[in-house]
């Protein structure tokens, strides 16, 4: 018997790659925020609409570039993505306004918009059902290690550089990759010579191999009236919420409420993001674990409960912990429950959706983002109105549990129902 060949894990690597240099640009504007703020002379409220207009037009383009992918492939998308976001992110180093730089900021953000949606199609057509959780995994954890090796890599680059020259760096490399995955990656494992016929066929293990991308048609109604998806849409807005809350007041809560040092802050706002990527590997191992043991559906949904409920519970746990050392402990525990869940819900569009994995995630991912957006205005909010800084805890602990429920109601092998097209009769 033929030994399958593993050139998928080589596609694999090359998109861990792309996920942190997604990040290593994302995180670059906050790190840089501080020189921005002084050359341009940006008021606390001009950068925050910089960082806010990013976040929606990442939000509002997940699902229309998803979608592109899905009608055109991963590989011309994700490289149109990779070049239309490295020309933006090179001309941050260029802006000379408040005005240029929202504008920019808007475009760099509809680019990047397409990133995960993609590489999600990608692995659809590259692993089968019980690879995609690892696959997913693998993706999410390159992110999470890409943000955490982000600051010491951009702040030696703006010392050596200046702000404006970062960014310009990172967009010539943003370039060369864009180069380098169109000419050496395809979309379908049948599109290159050095993938034997026992991988193909191991690929497509359960997969809609009736069908050809360019045969399948998804009516529209089916994204926007199928029960299952919204469940796993909303699910993300928990996950979402919870986790713009780790990336933006963290530190200011440690600092101000926790009475935490601007010694110990560097290691303590990490925490967080170093536990987070080792359990998004994780998560993605458990959920493909257990499906020659519970079936698929019931592999991302025991990881998407258990995750969910143990976030809920540790961030419950963080606000009655007594010192600082044991909140954050609580937190970064928290943050990791959440991650875990990640692998889970990506595989589940690539499930549900097959040859519509890159409309699906972008759906799941747009309503992900409108809570990431919320919570940490939500925060601010309360925080003003009150003076409490547990309140938004208390409701992200909230959201986890419905999380939990939602997980109930989402079910990995209900597949999308494709159309054949005219030309696939003929």
């Amino acid at each position: 018997m033929q030994k399958p060949t593993r050139i998928r894990y080589a596609v694999l690597a090359g998109l861990f790659g792309l996920a942190a240099f997604t990040y290593l640009d994302r995180v670059c504007m906050s790190i840089a925020a501080p020189w921005i703020v002084r050359d341009l002379r940006l008021s606390p409220e001009q950068m925050g609409m910089v960082f806010s207009v990013f976040a929606a037009a990442y939000a509002l383009f997940g699902m229309p570039t998803g979608w592109l992918g899905d009608r055109i492939g991963p590989r011309r998308m994700l490289a149109g993505v990779l070049a239309w976001w490295s020309v933006f992110t090179a001309a941050i180093g260029f802006v000379s306004s408040f005005a240029s730089m929202l504008s920019v900021q808007f475009l760099f953000g509809i680019g990047e918009a397409g990133a995960y949606p993609n590489m999600t199609r990608a692995v659809t057509a590259w692993f089968p059902p019980r690879g995609r959780g690892f696959a997913m995994g693998t993706i999410w954890m390159g992110s999470r290690l890409g943000a955490a090796i982000t600051p010491p890599i951009v702040l030696f680059l703006i010392h050596a550089l200046g702000w404006r020259e970062t960014f310009k760096v990172l967009g010539a490399v943003g370039g060369v990759l864009a180069v380098f995955w169109f000419i050496l990656f395809r979309d379908q494992p049948s599109e290159m010579q050095c993938v034997n016929t026992a991988e193909r066929e191991l690929i497509a293990e359960q997969c809609a191999a009736h069908l050809t991308p360019q045969l399948a048609r998804l009516p529209l109604r089916q994204i926007l009236m199928n029960r299952n998806l919204w469940a796993l849409d909303l699910m993300y807005f928990t996950l979402g919420f919870t986790y713009y809350l780790y990336i933006s007041w963290l530190p200011t809560y440690l600092v101000k409420h926790r009475g935490v040092s601007l010694h110990q802050l560097a290691l303590y706002a990490s925490l967080p993001l170093a536990f987070s990527a080792a359990a998004s590997l994780s998560g993605g191992l458990v959920t493909d674990f257990l499906v020659p043991y519970t079936g698929l559906k019931w592999a991302r949904r025991t990881v998407g409960m258990v995750g969910s409920a143990s976030a809920a519970t540790c961030l419950f746990l963080s606000l009655h912990a007594v010192d600082a050392r044991t909140a954050v402990l609580f937190i970064s525990l928290a943050a990791a429950a959440g991650d875990f869940v990640l692998a889970a819900a990506w595989a589940s569009c690539a499930d549900i959706g097959e040859f519509a994995s890159g409309t699906v995630s972008g759906a799941m991912n747009m309503i992900g983002n409108v809570g990431a957006t919320l919570s940490p205005v939500l925060m601010g909010f309360l925080i003003q109105r009150t003076g409490s800084w547990n309140l938004t805890f208390y409701i992200a602990a909230g959201l986890n549990l419905a999380g939990l429920l939602l997980w109930l109601r989402i079910d990995a092998t209900r597949k999308l129902a494709f159309e054949q097209t005219a030309a696939a009769a003929t």
